[in-house]
């Protein structure tokens, strides 16, 4: 199984479905990280901040084992501000590489502007919904898309912890 997930900040994906994606990968799913924005100056990160976030980001994907990450750097907090043509063009590149059976998205009620913007509802909108909700429909497996997926990750929830650890020893 391909599985995607979207994070618009490069620990979206530990936060939000870090024990999931561990699960995924011990059922031997194939991985996939897109990752909207990135870190800039522009907003007051350090050039030596930026690299130690792009050190963390190595780990992170060594350990979740992403086959591949694509990287829309778009600068953070900014993503609301992008062109709607230029999030669906990064957006239908990545899925028509990968062709992802599960995507996973942010909370759809998040008070962050970047989250909200790649939510289920943006991201089909954005791309999907004349591609694969036109082609579903026709299929009748309309009823396949799912808001919300539910796991049971209590084996993985420890990993999940650690890696968000190594995520937070940036702030400290």
């Amino acid at each position: 199984m391909r599985v995607l997930v979207i994070a618009p900040h490069p620990d979206d994906e530990t936060l939000g479905c870090g024990g999931t994606l561990f699960r995924h990968k011990k059922e031997g799913h194939s991985l996939y990280w897109a990752i909207v924005t990135q870190a800039t100056s522009d907003i007051g990160w350090t050039k030596q901040k930026i690299k130690r976030r792009e050190a963390e980001m190595d780990i992170i994907r060594g350990k979740y084992n992403f086959l591949n990450v694509y990287n829309y750097s778009i600068p953070a907090t900014k993503v609301d501000t992008v062109p709607i043509f230029e999030l669906i063009n990064k957006i239908n590149a990545t899925y028509e590489e990968i062709k992802p059976e599960i995507i996973y998205v942010p909370f759809p009620y998040d008070v962050h502007t970047d989250h909200q913007r790649m939510t289920l509802r943006q991201v089909l909108y954005l791309v999907f919904y004349y591609k694969v909700l036109h082609q579903l429909h026709h299929q009748h497996h309309i009823h396949d898309l799912k808001q919300d997926h539910y796991m049971k990750i209590n084996l993985q929830i420890q990993r999940q912890q650690d890696q968000r650890d190594t995520l937070l020893l940036d702030v400290l």
